[in-house]
């Protein structure tokens, strides 16, 4: 019917990059840093080049699989797209959070032994987990391992944005913002920390291509456990600039193996694009949840000049250790409105998350502007709203499913694009608090209809 071919279309041509350029992105493992960069490689008028450069180097850097070349296809990506799920371990590590957050303590005391629910989980549910991820999510829009093109003239450099994730997520669970902060002339290095906190990490020996890996780590909420991974994710951040981001020693890294490619080879090429063309003197720091805490606590660090912190889990800050000297930086908070009303009281609940923001924003002689997304959830920020629209449970009709599906994806991408207009307009005022000021006002006026009055600070 027609209805359904407008449907597909509209999957089909929805949710891509808005900006002028191109993105790529490519994969780095070192020990002690696993991040992957998103960056502009070519003008947006000048795509289908990219594509055929890509095509025709795609034996060396790595294209995929027949079956996910098809579904990229179908989601209107002649490239294919990269994987939104890097590694089947990813899927795995899913698995186990999803496992361990969803009381499966009461399954134990029902007669079921936990080692058995494991093993259920192990042998049914990742496989088929791991096919609906790697088929049926949507891929990122980006073209693997392009090298970057050259800054225009107004640009001189591309400015540079360090993106840490929250809990149970990885270098690419939020590629969308990535992907479009990128496409609009930003270099984002998202990355994945090893403290147990993500899904599932890549953990680097510098020996071997093949990485082990590192899984969630479940503590039920326990505040010092929380503390002990904040300090790694803040060492973490620390050696991601000074040994990597500012100083690509690419003699020292160690190449990832990428989830479309096992064969990948690395092109270090592409790391030599980089040189001369990242701004490293005004480099920015963003953070979602437990990364909006990471970011808090490395603000006071010299590199930074501006932080960007969204919906921040503060279960594991204590504001009175927080570094004095450069803490005034400017920053704002982005917040989904559900969030701290909804905080359960494992993560800390919604009293200590507003009694250390209120702490904070007394510490700071400028206050941190805070705004709040009508109608956001936590994971607003995040790919899954895009990414696992397979996932909505809409019993009606095919037809009002699909209808329904739309809409909650176009919801999904003006909030994202809403996010995605703030953290832009930090980087274009990274310069002085006052041009801060003025972009972010630029910004809240263009999403005033997206906007709630008031904050829950």
């Amino acid at each position: 019917p027609k209805q359904l071919m407008a449907s597909k279309r509209a999957r089909t041509t929805s949710n891509s990059p808005p900006g002028e350029y191109v993105v790529s992105v490519y994969d780095y493992a070192t020990p002690g840093c696993v991040l992957r960069a998103y960056y502009p490689c070519g003008r947006r008028e000048d795509q289908s080049l990219c594509v055929r450069k890509h095509i025709e180097t795609a034996g060396v850097y790595g294209g995929g699989g027949f079956m996910f070349k098809y579904w990229g296809w179908l989601w209107g990506l002649p490239h294919g797209g990269v994987p939104w799920v890097p590694h089947g371990m990813n899927v795995y590590g899913y698995q186990q959070f999803i496992f361990n957050m969803s009381g499966n303590e009461g399954n134990e005391r029902q007669g079921l032994p936990r080692f058995l629910i494991e093993f259920f989980f192990l042998l049914v549910v990742s496989p088929i987990m791991r096919i609906a991820m790697a088929y049926f999510t949507k891929p990122i829009d980006a073209i693997p391992h392009m090298h970057c093109m050259e800054p225009p003239p107004h640009i001189k450099k591309w400015p540079i944005v360090v993106f840490s994730h929250g809990l149970a997520g990885h270098r690419a669970s939020y590629s969308e913002i990535c992907t479009r902060l990128a496409s609009r002339g930003v270099f984002v290095a998202a990355l994945e920390h090893m403290d147990g906190s993500a899904s599932m990490s890549a953990v680097c020996d510098g020996k071997h291509v093949f990485p082990n890996w590192r899984p969630y780590r479940h503590t039920s909420g326990m505040r010092h456990i929380r503390q002990e991974q904040l300090e790694q994710r803040a060492e973490e951040v620390a050696f991601a600039w000074e040994k990597v981001i500012s100083r690509w020693a690419i003699a020292k890294l160690t190449p990832l193996n990428c989830a479309y490619s096992p064969k990948f080879v690395a092109d270090k090429n592409v790391v030599h694009t980089f040189w001369n063309n990242l701004d490293a003197e005004a480099p920015l720091l963003a953070g979602h949840s437990f990364g909006a805490a990471t970011v808090l606590r490395c603000l006071g660090d010299s590199p930074w000049t501006a932080a960007i912190l969204f919906d921040p889990w503060l279960l594991s800050i204590e504001p009175k250790s927080l570094a004095a000297e450069g803490f005034n930086k400017p920053a704002f908070a982005l917040n989904s409105d559900s969030w701290n009303p909804e905080l359960p009281a494992h993560l800390g609940g919604s009293g200590w998350n507003c009694d250390v923001w209120r702490a904070i924003q007394e510490r700071r002689k400028n206050r941190i502007l805070t705004l709040e997304l009508k109608g956001a959830t936590h994971t607003a920020h995040s790919d899954f709203p895009l990414k696992i629209g397979w996932s909505d449970r809409a019993r009606a009709h095919p037809l009002k499913r699909q209808a329904k599906r739309r809409r909650r994806r176009a919801s999904a991408s003006r909030l994202l694009e809403a996010c995605v207009d703030f953290a832009h307009g930090a980087v274009l005022g990274r310069s002085s608090a006052q041009a801060f000021d003025a972009s972010l006002l630029r910004a809240r006026e263009a999403n005033s209809k997206l906007l709630q009055e008031h904050s829950w600070e």
